[in-house]
């Protein structure tokens, strides 16, 4: 998505609820928040050498563009 290509909202839906079965993202009354196991979980994607590595100048980018909906390419509101 980040990089102005489509992806199934379906997807990250399933996706979304995968990590919340697995006990890496809970609810909580001002809506989701990661657990303890999700951050290291997620932590992991900054190790070289993981298959899903990503930069986090590219994660920190990505966040503030869906703050700010300020990205670059058409970003679209989710209401």
């Amino acid at each position: 998505m980040d990089k102005g290509k489509s992806f199934p909202l379906k997807r990250f839906l399933k996706n979304f609820q995968t990590h919340l079965d697995a006990g890496r993202i809970e609810r909580v009354p001002e809506g989701y928040r990661l657990t303890c196991s999700g951050q290291g979980y997620f932590q992991d994607r900054y190790r070289g050498g993981n298959p899903q590595y990503v930069e986090r100048a590219a994660v920190e980018q990505m966040i503030s563009s869906i703050r700010t909906g300020c990205g670059e390419g058409d970003w679209v509101p989710l209401t």
